[in-house]
Protein backbone atom coordinates (compact mmCIF):
# COMPACT_ATOMS: atom_id res chain seq x y z
CA UNK A 1 0.00 0.00 0.00
CA UNK A 2 1.54 4.00 -1.02
CA UNK A 3 1.44 5.84 2.39
CA UNK A 4 -0.90 9.15 1.78
CA UNK A 5 2.36 11.38 2.26
CA UNK A 6 3.86 9.59 -1.20
CA UNK A 7 0.77 10.12 -3.13
CA UNK A 8 0.83 13.74 -2.32
CA UNK A 9 4.30 13.70 -3.46
CA UNK A 10 3.58 11.89 -6.98
CA UNK A 11 1.09 14.30 -7.47
CA UNK A 12 3.58 17.26 -6.94
CA UNK A 13 6.11 15.68 -8.82
CA UNK A 14 3.21 14.91 -11.58
CA UNK A 15 2.49 18.92 -11.38
CA UNK A 16 5.88 19.66 -11.85
CA UNK A 17 6.08 17.54 -14.76
CA UNK A 18 3.78 19.63 -16.48
CA UNK A 19 2.32 16.92 -18.70
CA UNK A 20 -1.27 16.35 -18.61
CA UNK A 21 -1.66 12.47 -18.61
CA UNK A 22 1.11 11.89 -15.34
CA UNK A 23 -1.05 15.12 -13.74
CA UNK A 24 -4.11 13.07 -14.25
CA UNK A 25 -2.74 9.74 -13.08
CA UNK A 26 -1.49 11.14 -9.72
CA UNK A 27 -5.35 12.12 -9.35
CA UNK A 28 -7.56 9.65 -8.15
CA UNK A 29 -11.28 9.68 -9.74
CA UNK A 30 -12.50 11.16 -6.59
CA UNK A 31 -9.73 13.67 -6.27
CA UNK A 32 -9.83 16.47 -4.05
CA UNK A 33 -8.49 19.97 -4.33
CA UNK A 34 -8.83 22.62 -1.89
CA UNK A 35 -6.91 25.98 -1.87
CA UNK A 36 -7.68 29.74 -0.02
CA UNK A 37 -9.84 31.48 -0.23
CA UNK A 38 -12.89 29.51 -1.54
CA UNK A 39 -11.63 27.25 -4.36
CA UNK A 40 -12.28 23.11 -4.36
CA UNK A 41 -12.20 21.24 -7.44
CA UNK A 42 -13.36 18.15 -7.04
CA UNK A 43 -12.83 14.71 -9.37
CA UNK A 44 -9.70 13.67 -11.52
CA UNK A 45 -11.02 15.86 -14.30
CA UNK A 46 -11.70 18.98 -12.80
CA UNK A 47 -8.36 18.90 -11.07
CA UNK A 48 -6.72 18.09 -13.85
CA UNK A 49 -8.17 21.17 -15.73
CA UNK A 50 -7.48 23.35 -12.98
CA UNK A 51 -3.71 22.05 -12.65
CA UNK A 52 -3.31 22.80 -16.85
CA UNK A 53 -4.71 26.13 -16.22
CA UNK A 54 -2.22 26.98 -14.14
CA UNK A 55 0.68 25.40 -16.04
CA UNK A 56 -0.23 26.98 -19.76
CA UNK A 57 -0.87 30.66 -18.13
CA UNK A 58 2.55 29.94 -15.73
CA UNK A 59 4.85 27.58 -18.10
CA UNK A 60 8.05 27.88 -15.83
CA UNK A 61 5.57 27.11 -11.98
CA UNK A 62 6.88 24.57 -9.69
CA UNK A 63 5.86 23.55 -6.28
CA UNK A 64 8.17 23.61 -3.46
CA UNK A 65 6.84 22.29 -0.65
CA UNK A 66 8.05 24.27 2.38
CA UNK A 67 5.98 21.89 4.88
CA UNK A 68 3.57 19.40 5.18
CA UNK A 69 0.85 17.44 7.65
CA UNK A 70 -0.39 14.06 7.11
CA UNK A 71 -2.71 12.61 9.16
CA UNK A 72 -4.72 9.12 7.72
CA UNK A 73 -5.69 9.58 3.85
CA UNK A 74 -5.56 13.63 4.16
CA UNK A 75 -2.21 16.00 3.34
CA UNK A 76 -1.33 19.52 3.56
CA UNK A 77 1.27 20.49 1.56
Amino acid sequence: MVGTRAVALKVVEAFDSHDRARVAAANTPDALFVAPPETEFRGREAVTSYAMAWLNAFPDVRMEVRDEIVAGDKAVL
